[in-house]
């Protein structure tokens, strides 16, 4: 769906003060993270920016480097980037630092495993990302859910099951 432009105008005012933020405040572990993880999900594509996404996780890192919400946003920047083998390092950290990931640790890594040609991976993390998201979506409201059939990796999994030798 594509957004009318005063729709992305406002996207584009929540970037600058997401920025402004960090004007104020450049040492601030979870202003960077959050700007960071807006410019790698943002819902209108035009608005994402995983270039300085990354830069701004790095530094959300460097800052805090135990916390597993900016190694998942790092991963994350760095999988829209374009750069998986760095963004599963990333997501994999940020699974150690939670004791064992959550939906969206596990989808990015799915994704990212995917893109770097780990078929067996990507299959073990996605249906980790939808167990627990099914195990945990009740109880965290705005966690988005994950598609269960017909796309992604259950579609590539169905199809080489079902292809002859």
């Amino acid at each position: 769906m594509k957004l009318m432009p005063k729709a992305g105008a406002e996207w584009r005012k929540a970037v600058v003060a997401f920025s402004q933020g960090i004007e104020v405040a450049p040492d601030d572990a979870s202003a960077l993270n959050n700007l960071a993880w807006y410019l790698a999900t943002c819902r209108e594509p035009l608005v994402r920016d995983p270039e300085r996404a990354v830069a701004l996780a790095s530094r959300a890192v460097q800052l805090n480097a135990g916390n597993a919400d900016a190694w998942n946003t790092l991963g994350v920047a760095h999988y829209r980037a374009g750069d998986c083998k760095t963004a599963i390092a990333a997501l994999e950290k940020a699974t150690q630092l939670s004791n064992g990931g959550d939906g969206t640790d596990w989808f990015f890594l799915g994704m990212a495993q995917w893109q770097v040609g780990d078929m067996d991976k990507a299959h073990t993390c996605y249906d980790k990302a939808v167990q627990w998201t099914d195990r945990n979506e009740p109880k965290r409201p705005g966690t988005p859910s994950l598609p269960r059939r017909g796309r992604g990796f259950a579609q590539g999994r169905r199809s080489a099951e079902t292809e002859p030798e």
